[in-house]
């Protein structure tokens, strides 16, 4: 697999079909932008991470102003840059799913200092969690409504060679994520697990 060495990225997914569990993260993603956070389609918004392109394309589509940030050129994104050690540009609201757990843990932090120096607004991201899931039931009762099941296992290690680290390994946790947003004077608007993943919608102020 074509990887970078420090930043630990692969674009070789993007070309072939993902799978129905993606298709149910991007609904994620875009429930919390759109229908969760205050983000309004007259802001400015940065993705970072392009990814497949579906996010970006589909906020396009629905009348926001996007643009996408990323270290991978095989992916075109509006601007190629690396947030680790490039200067990113202001705008009132950065997404990033699945993206901040590619890079060191304080240059992470780095980068959220950086959003709340330049004057970003909203900030609604995803990492995920060191678990593995053996059994997954997702289902709906009339009397009870929805439900999810997720059975398995916390992870003792990292296993995918791309994540410097992930939710539950080393004292990294919702908790202590939250503590480092409100450092930065970011407040958590909501939050919520789906999955192994963990989404944060959050604002300054």
């Amino acid at each position: 697999m074509n990887q970078n060495k420090k930043n630990n990225y692969s674009h070789e997914w993007i070309f072939n079909l993902e799978k129905q569990y993606h298709w149910n993260l991007y609904w994620h993603q875009l429930n919390c932008i759109m229908n969760i956070s205050r983000i309004e389609k007259q802001h400015t918004i940065y993705e970072v991470g392009k990814g497949s392109g579906f996010t970006s394309e589909y906020l396009n589509s629905k009348g926001y102003s996007i643009k996408t940030i990323d270290i991978d050129e095989n992916k075109n994104p509006d601007l190629l840059l690396d947030i680790t050690k490039d200067q990113i540009p202001t705008s009132d609201a950065y997404i990033a799913f699945e993206i901040l757990e590619h890079i060191p843990f304080l240059d992470a932090e780095k980068f959220i200092k950086t959003l709340k120096d330049n004057g970003t607004k909203y900030l609604v991201f995803s990492l995920p969690y060191a678990f593995k899931t053996f059994i997954w039931i997702e289902g709906f009762l009339l009397k009870y409504g929805g439900f999810k099941i997720n059975l398995g296992k916390k992870r003792k290690s990292i296993i995918s060679e791309h994540h410097y680290w992930e939710l539950g390994i080393n004292g990294h946790n919702v908790k202590s994520i939250k503590g480092i947003l409100g450092k930065y004077n970011f407040k958590v608007v909501k939050d919520y697990k789906y999955r192994n993943h963990h989404f944060f919608v959050a604002e300054q102020g």
